[in-house]
């Protein structure tokens, strides 16, 4: 018979990962579910760490050289320098045989030794296990140590038998009348007892055991077994379900012991319709109109208080989120609810919970019949815990923002993120928001997003505005003509991308112009639009890495196209000075749905030129930031300032000059000596007449001065609003 390749097993030596740390770093020590050991390249203790149950170690210091997410057989070939490809990986798993004490297998293809059983260092003391339909559930050691390094237990458990040729684990075989345990040494004979029949879970449907975190816990073990407890059952909407499933496990730590529980996993309900999710979306709302604090936070993104109407937002807080949930309980029903994204059952305890259970504005989706799809949170204040500042419904998908009364056929623009919709709408324009720059379909079929069916935008051009930032995402520059073509494209209409100036959001460019020239200068910024596939092939064009610093921001007049000698280099979808303005753009681009939210941008009104004053504080300012000095230069006083300071100055001199004795006479007469006297003095009233006309002057200054440069700020787009 021909000499076969003697074979490793990979996945034995990656299930040891702890034993193969300790091996090279000693014994460490427990910390619940990781290990850890001091690095031995950075020196820090406790940060080399090794979790089981993930089955990664690696160092958690940022500046360490040691990779932070390595299994064994990485940590066998950094520690032992070897290359995981070819013969390195063979000489790899070899040598984690050699660290774990399982023979080499020279003998051949499944001649593989047993392994020595380990001695007991201790009695085992037994304990209640799971019974399951054909086989009782395994258990845990109680009260023993972990053994460090070479002596740590195995954690894999045998394979049933393996066929002639096959892998084989060399671990001794599982005896008959034998219980595995997790966390003990070896295998522990016991002859199987049980209850009779399917065993019933503790804490009823979706009950689990409390994470077990006692401080002694060294590791925790899981053995799961799943079996079936009923075929089927009557669902919410009075339809069969599938069979309810129980997943039994068995836990166990080193120096703990508890009896074994059961996680049962719920059914899956079916998902609510059209009908029932207006129907508890809207109850959710009429319970929890918008308060205070939250209104004047929109107030102050710019929303109006008849914006905040129309749009029917609400707002919840944690004081209301317990009473809306026993109101829903009581008129749905929880298994109801269960069908609705956004509720779900917690799995400790069973409750119903619900995603939107923090301080948050809610902001309701409608659908082209005044339904509400789905409800999302806009977080006032620091996010929770691993939450953005808009959080979706859990289970919702993927859904278009359309103001309420706006039909998707009137829509002229789309943007990503809710807050450009309702500022656009708010000026008259239709603008329809995404929630994120990959969010533009559905989810589970490719499809256009639920608010967009049906819809036929009749070959009109219609931009998608993204939301780039300053300076430009790659992931949101790569994914915004897919996003225009599943948006527009596969509506029927000419998909095509617009950029705002300094990557800034929809709403607060929008905000940031005059009230009469918002709805012009959108106009002009979508007759400009670049067609998709020119943006896609202009992005592509300037793909590579930067060099050298970056260009300082454009100014407002830059964009607009006002001045002759500072034209922009033009990039797709920006507005600039190069191309065809509003008013000559050709009809059939804009189409009969740009009418409907813009007026005609021929009527626009245009911004005048800077003054050469304005102009000089701009280039000032620009100065400075591209070299900041500590001390920042003032500003000097011009002529229209100083007349008018002059003449306040002048005005309460006199004023003060010639009404002062009259109104200190009477008061002087009264007052005890010095203090009339000093009243009285003719040379004390000149002085305060002086520091006072004085004061008025430079006050005057100091808010002409201000305003001036303010309006220099807002010209140059250096302020917001």
């Amino acid at each position: 018979m021909p000499a076969t390749k003697p074979l490793y097993d990979k996945h034995l030596v990656r299930s040891e990962l702890v034993r193969v740390c300790a091996h090279y770093l000693g014994p460490g020590s427990s910390q619940g579910s990781r290990h850890v050991w001091a690095c031995p390249k950075c020196g820090k203790p406790q940060k080399f760490s090794a979790y089981p149950r993930k089955n990664t170690a690696g160092c958690l210091h940022a500046a360490c050289e040691v990779p932070e997410k390595m299994d064994a057989l990485a940590v066998i070939a950094y520690f032992e320098d070897l290359e995981p490809r070819g013969a390195g990986f063979v000489a790899i798993l070899k040598r984690g045989y050699e660290i774990l004490g399982i023979p080499d297998p020279e003998g051949g293809r499944g001649d593989v030794r047993p392994r020595p059983p380990r001695p007991a260092e201790r009695p085992p003391k037994s304990r209640p296990r799971v019974p399951t339909e054909n086989k009782a559930a395994p258990r845990s050691t109680a009260n023993r140590e972990a053994p460090a390094g070479d002596a740590l237990p195995a954690r894999r458990p045998p394979r049933a038998g393996a066929t002639p040729g096959a892998k084989q684990d060399p671990r001794p075989e599982e005896p008959d009348d034998a219980v595995r345990w997790e966390g003990g040494a070896g295998w522990e004979k016991e002859a199987p007892s049980g209850a009779q029949g399917p065993w019933a879970p503790e804490g009823g449907t979706g009950w689990e055991p409390p994470p077990a975190d006692e401080p002694l816990g060294a590791e925790l073990a899981v053995v799961e077994d799943v079996v079936t407890v009923e075929p089927e059952h009557e669902g919410p909407d009075g339809g069969r379900v599938a069979g309810r499933k129980v997943r039994a496990h068995a836990e166990g730590r080193v120096g703990y012991r508890r009896p074994a529980e059961a996680w049962v996993m719920e059914p899956e309900v079916p998902r609510a319709g059209p009908e029932l999710l207006d129907a508890v979306y809207r109850e959710i709302l009429e319970h929890c109109p918008l308060v205070g604090p939250h209104r004047d936070y929109l107030k102050g993104r710019g929303l109006s208080y008849e914006t905040m109407e129309a749009a029917a937002l609400g707002s919840m807080t944690k004081e209301r989120a317990k009473r809306v949930r026993e109101r829903l309980v009581e008129k749905f029903g929880k298994e109801t609810l269960l069908g609705v994204p956004g509720f779900s059952s917690q799995k400790v305890t069973g409750r119903l919970t619900f995603t939107l259970s923090f301080e948050c504005v809610i902001i309701p989706y409608h659908d082209d019949d005044s339904r509400i799809t789905t409800l999302e949170g806009r977080c006032v204040g620091k996010p929770p815990k691993g939450m953005g500042k808009y959080v979706s419904l859990k289970g919702s998908g993927s859904h278009l923002y359309v103001f309420p009364g706006i039909m998707p056929e009137a829509l002229v623009a789309f943007c990503e993120g809710v807050m450009g919709a309702l500022v656009a709408a708010q000026e008259g324009i239709a603008v329809g928001s995404i929630q994120g720059f990959r969010r533009y379909q559905n989810p589970e079929d490719g499809g256009p997003l639920l608010e967009l069916e049906g819809t036929d935008f009749a070959g009109r051009r219609i931009p998608y505005i993204p939301d780039v930032d300053d300076p430009p995402q790659p992931d949101v520059m790569a994914a915004a003509p897919d996003a225009a073509l599943h948006l527009v494209g596969r509506q029927g209409g000419e998909p095509a991308i617009a950029l705002l100036p300094h990557g800034k959001d929809l709403d607060e460019w929008l905000l940031a112009e005059k009230r009469t020239q918002r709805r012009a200068l959108f106009s002009d910024l979508v007759a400009r639009a670049v067609p998709a596939e020119e943006f896609a092939r202009g992005s592509n064009a300037e793909e590579g890495p930067a060099e050298g610093p970056p260009a300082p921001p454009r100014t407002r007049e830059e964009e607009r196209g006002q001045a002759e000698d500072k034209r922009p280099v033009e990039r797709p979808g920006t507005p600039s000075a190069n191309g065809p303005s509003a008013a000559e753009a050709p009809a059939d681009r804009a189409g009969p749905g740009l009418e409907l939210a813009i007026p005609d941008a021929r009527q626009r009104q245009t911004s005048p030129q800077l003054p050469e004053e304005v102009k000089a504080i701009v280039e000032r300012r620009r100065a400075a930031r591209e070299n900041p000095d500590p001390v920042p230069p003032r500003t000097a006083m011009t002529a229209r300032e100083a007349a008018i300071s002059l003449a306040v100055f002048l005005a309460v001199a006199a004023t003060l000059w010639l009404g002062l004795p009259v109104a200190v006479s009477p008061v002087a007469d009264l007052l005890p000596s010095p203090f009339g006297t000093i009243l009285s003095n003719d040379v004390y009233q000149a002085l305060v007449a002086l520091v006072v006309a004085m004061l008025s002057a430079a006050y005057s200054w100091t808010v002409m001065s201000g305003r001036r440069i303010t309006k220099a700020q807002h010209l140059s787009g250096e302020l917001p609003t």
